[in-house]
């Protein structure tokens, strides 16, 4: 639907806080659409996790990108998952990375450096996921200088 300010019984529109506007203006007049997105998008808490999701013993820890399927845990039309993510490093420095599956640049990714030496640190954010729940982790080195990693999913993204 689309009608002038001027066409309106009201010029205020009912926003929910789930819209999305573009605004575009030339020299006489302004454009603004609305997209009304609906309750569909949304963080789903997953509860109280009996365990991690995925620690050291079940990574492969070789400086090069891999696969996590997390479609056990997150449910089909997700676009995004929530971590925490507690390491232990003996080394400064080295990496831990997550990104969504299929993307090769590392620009839009989550990432923490071991900031002290064997020190436990805890940290987390949104990685998107493909639509088959895939996303890739990266850790820098081999398993020797990781003392512990432990991943849980907090919850995801619809």
């Amino acid at each position: 639907m689309s009608k002038k300010i001027s066409e309106l019984d009201s010029p205020t529109l009912p926003l929910t806080g789930t819209e999305l506007m573009e605004m575009s203006q030339d020299s006489t007049s302004v454009q603004v659409t609305i997209i009304q997105l609906g309750n569909s998008i949304g963080y789903v808490d997953r509860g109280d996790p009996s365990g991690d999701d995925l620690n050291k013993a079940g990574m492969t820890l070789d400086s090069a990108w891999n696969i996590w399927d997390v479609s056990a845990v997150v449910p089909a039309g997700a676009t995004a998952v929530e971590l925490e993510i507690t390491q232990v490093n003996t080394n400064v420095g080295k990496r831990l990375e997550f990104r969504k599956n299929g993307n090769s640049k590392e620009k839009n990714i989550l990432a923490h450096k071991q900031i002290v030496s064997s020190v436990t640190e805890v940290w987390g954010g949104k990685v998107s996921c493909d639509s088959n729940r895939i996303i890739e982790y990266f850790a820098t080195g081999t398993a020797v200088p990781w003392i512990s990693i432990a991943i849980v999913i907090r919850g995801w993204y619809i």
